[in-house]
C-alpha cells in the first residue's frame, strides 16, 4: 500500500523533471543572441562608415570641380581678351593699310612715273638740240659724235625707265596692294572667326561645367539621404531592443 502511493509521485515528479530539461534545451543561449546582435551593430557601423567616406570623397571631388571650372572660366575670359584685342589689331592694320597705306604707295608709284615721263622728255628736247647744234656740222667730229650718242642714249634710258615705271604702277595698283589687302582682310576675319569660336567653346565647356557639378550635387544629395537613412534604422532598431529588455 505505501508503494502504490509513492509510485505517483514519483512518476510525475519525473515527467516535471523531463519537461523542464526540455524547455531548457530549446531557450535560446544568451549569449549565442548578444554574440548575433554584435555582428550586426558591427556590419551597421561599417555600412555607415562605407557611407561616409563615399559622402566626404563626393564632396571632396565637387570642391576640386568648382575651382576647376572658377579657374577655367577666369582662363576662358583672358582668351577672349587677348582675341579681341587680336581682332581690334588686324582690323585696325587693313583700315590704315586701306586708308593711308595704299594711296600713299600708289601716289609714290605715280609720282615715280611723272618723273620719269619729265625725265624722258627732257632727255628727248635735249636730244633735239644737240641734233639741230650739229645738223650743219661734220659729224666727224669725235666731239660731236660723242655729244649725239650720249644725248640719244639718256633719251632712250628715259624711255625705258617710263615703261619700267608704267608696269611697275600697274602691277602695284592691280596685283600687290589688292592681294596685301585681300591677305589683311582674310587676317582680320581668321581673328573674328577665333573669337566667335572661343565664346562658343566658352558657352559649351560651361555647361558641360554645371551639368557635371549638379550631377555631382545630386550624387552627395543621394549619399546624404542614405546616410540619414541608415541613421534613422539604427536608432529604430536601437529603441525597440530596447523597449523588448
Amino acid at each position: 500500500m505505501k508503494f502504490t502511493a509513492i509510485a505517483p509521485l514519483l512518476f510525475a515528479a519525473v515527467i516535471t523533471s523531463c519537461s523542464s530539461v526540455q524547455h531548457a534545451a530549446q531557450a535560446p543561449d544568451p549569449a549565442e543572441g548578444s554574440m548575433a546582435s554584435g555582428g550586426q551593430e558591427a556590419k551597421q557601423d561599417d555600412d555607415r562608415e562605407a557611407l561616409v567616406r563615399k559622402l566626404e570623397l563626393a564632396q571632396a571631388r565637387l570642391a576640386v570641380k568648382e575651382m576647376e571650372m572658377a579657374a577655367s572660366a577666369q582662363q576662358h575670359s583672358d582668351r577672349v581678351g587677348f582675341a579681341k584685342t587680336e581682332v581690334n589689331m588686324a582690323q585696325a592694320k587693313l583700315a590704315v593699310f586701306r586708308d593711308s597705306i595704299a594711296p600713299q604707295r600708289l601716289a609714290s608709284e605715280r609720282l615715280n612715273l611723272l618723273s620719269a615721263q619729265d625725265r624722258a622728255q627732257q632727255a628727248a628736247d635735249e636730244l633735239a638740240q644737240i641734233e639741230i647744234m650739229y645738223k650743219d656740222q661734220d659729224l666727224d667730229d669725235l666731239t660731236a659724235e660723242f655729244v649725239v650718242t650720249r644725248g640719244r642714249r639718256n633719251a632712250e634710258r628715259a624711255a625705258q625707265r617710263i615703261e619700267i615705271q608704267a608696269s611697275s604702277l600697274a602691277r602695284l595698283e592691280q596685283h600687290e596692294l589688292p592681294h596685301e589687302e585681300r591677305s589683311l582682310a582674310l587676317a582680320a576675319e581668321k581673328a573674328s572667326s577665333s573669337l566667335r569660336k572661343l565664346k562658343s567653346d566658352g558657352v559649351i565647356e560651361t555647361k558641360r561645367n554645371e551639368l557635371a557639378l549638379t550631377e555631382s550635387r545630386n550624387g552627395i544629395a543621394d549619399l546624404e539621404k542614405q546616410l540619414a537613412k541608415h541613421d534613422q534604422q539604427q536608432s529604430s532598431a536601437s529603441e525597440t531592443a530596447e523597449g523588448q529588455q
